[in-house]
């Protein structure tokens, strides 16, 4: 059911009226007493007013794309009004517990005109959320039309799924050093370079891995270590790997997070491994968000000793729909655990291109 709640516009509004009223009293004049019963009549017909241009608007959201951890996600939502009457200034907003305090009208939407039978579709800025899977089944319609002493607001359920990946944070993919625990050739944090072209050598860097030193020419001791490159269109995989990372879960998903985007606009061949978890190795679009919906659903083995895979989902997920009918229950966030492990492991991992990168 709505509710209806005074604004501070109604309360000088009534207090003025007492004063008018107080004032006909103690002068005896019929005029007096017209006005404030007719300004007393109409303050409270804004009330009805006000549940009319509420009651017919049916609300629709769509999962927003993936975000970034500290970003603010945009909604699509879709006002749509089931009467044959015009609805005007509806707002749009999330439920005032799950706001943050310093937020002010920036997670709200204003909606000015939906016509009668017909719908009007806008944004709504979501606030920035932490790391995981955020599951937003409730929103706030609300009006203060016609006069604006009354604020009469409806909770209507939906089901919004958004998904925050880790920020990309840490070293670059060109300074990963080769995992220790991984096997040559097919480890984790190591490449596959079969059936691609050699360059040629150049001077070795520091992050280059050891398997693509040229040993015998360093051993002929001509003075200057020497790496081997690789061209063409091979079958070089990358693996990003879990043990291939150090320190804090949070910081060891914010590594592999930006190793995944790095591969990505690299176009690279490249896949994922997390506790409990493996993605296998390919490219394009759907790959790359399928790696970090599953950054954004890992929940690394803690105290709890639980994993999670990540949702089988390669692309965006279509948007949901659902009425004004009955209540939600608010925002809930399908927690992420952060104990550090007890082992950490050597910073690691191999970049082997498959392609040129992208300019």
């Amino acid at each position: 059911m709505p509710r209806i709640r005074p604004t501070r516009h109604a309360v000088v509004f009534f207090f003025i009226l007492g004063a008018m009223f107080l004032a006909s009293i103690n002068y005896q004049s019929n005029a007096a007493w017209l006005m404030v019963f007719l300004i007393f009549t109409t303050g409270c017909m804004s009330a009805v007013h006000g549940l009319r241009n509420v009651g017919p608007a049916q609300l629709a959201a769509g999962d927003p794309p993936l975000v970034q951890a500290g970003d603010r996600a945009r909604v699509t939502v879709t006002v749509s009004c089931r009467a044959g009457r015009d609805l005007y200034a509806l707002v749009v907003e999330l439920p005032p517990e799950h706001a943050p305090p310093d937020a002010g009208d920036l997670h709200r939407l204003l909606v000015p005109y939906v016509q009668g039978r017909g719908s009007s579709r806008a944004e709504l800025l979501l606030p920035p959320f932490a790391r995981g899977i955020h599951v937003l089944d409730t929103l706030l319609i609300s009006t203060q039309y016609p006069l604006g002493l009354f604020r009469v607001v409806r909770r209507v359920p939906v089901r919004v799924v958004l998904d925050v990946y880790p920020e990309p944070l840490g070293v670059a993919l060109s300074q990963a050093r080769p995992d220790p625990d991984a096997e040559e050739g097919t480890g984790s944090g190591a490449s596959i370079r079969e059936h691609e072209d050699f360059r040629g050598l150049r001077a070795w860097q520091t992050g280059d891995s050891p398997r693509h030193v040229d040993w015998k020419a360093a051993a002929r001791g001509n003075g200057t270590l020497l790496v081997k490159e690789y061209a063409g269109g091979g079958a070089g995989i990358t693996w990003l790997t879990w043990s291939a990372t150090s320190g804090q879960d949070e910081a060891r998903l914010s590594q592999l997070a930006k190793w995944v985007v790095e591969a990505h606009y690299q176009a690279l061949c490249y896949g994922l491994r997390l506790p409990g978890c493996d993605i296998e190795p390919d490219t394009g679009a759907p790959h790359y968000q399928r790696c970090l919906r599953a950054l954004a659903a890992c929940t690394p083995q803690g105290a709890s000793g639980r994993r999670v895979a990540p949702p089988a989902v390669s692309g965006p997920r279509l948007g949901s729909t659902a009425s004004v009918s009955g209540t939600g229950t608010g925002l809930h966030r399908i927690p992420t655990d952060r104990h550090a492990r007890g082992e950490a492991a050597k910073v690691a991992t191999d970049r082997h291109p498959r392609s040129e990168p992208r300019p």
